[in-house]
């Protein structure tokens, strides 16, 4: 029987990989930093197959593709679907930083975003709200769920000093109890 695993899109990819098959996520960024991971370890034998629904391929999708692995082509729309297969072979390609970074205003924080973060290159409209309307006075613990880069828990931490905990859906922040 052979091995299979699922891999987050942060982790090691394995070496030399004969098939590699990726869901197109919504956000080009994502897939950026997905298609940069893959081009250290496919090779020109790696046969890459994506696929998304037909709406989600646009050309950018298609132009990252060939910007970051190779020539890429695509099926005809199927039941709504398409695929997209790709050849490595190696195009040049400027290095890019696998995390945004920013500044708080207001604060001396800087926030460190990978690519699949809401809003990751500023604060957002809701979150700046929700930060200026932050309750005072909290007594026990606070829970921020789906905290994404947690910048709302570290301004309730800054504000209120009390124990906190931060529940995000980033698996390297499962229940990670704030400082």
């Amino acid at each position: 029987m052979s091995r299979r695993e699922v891999l987050d899109s942060t982790a090691d990819y394995p070496q030399q990989p004969g098939v590699v098959l990726i869901k197109v996520p919504k956000t080009l960024a994502l897939l950026e930093q997905q298609l940069r991971a893959l081009r250290k370890v496919v090779t020109s034998d790696t046969r890459i197959i994506a696929g998304a629904k037909a709406r989600d391929i646009h050309t950018s999708t298609l132009e990252l593709f060939e910007k970051v692995l190779g020539p890429t082509t695509t099926t005809l729309a199927w039941k709504k679907a398409r695929l997209i297969n790709c050849t490595f072979n190696e195009p040049q390609l400027a290095d890019a930083p696998q995390t945004v970074s920013w500044k708080l205003e207001g604060t001396d924080w800087t926030i460190h975003n990978h690519a699949n973060v809401f809003s990751r290159t500023g604060l957002d409209i809701g979150a700046r709200f929700f930060m200026q309307h932050l309750p005072e006075n909290l007594e026990g613990e606070i829970v921020d769920l789906g905290c994404g880069n947690g910048v709302i828990g570290l301004t309730l931490l800054d504000k209120t000093r009390r124990r906190k905990w931060c529940l995000s859906m980033n698996h390297r922040w499962r229940l990670l109890p704030a400082v």
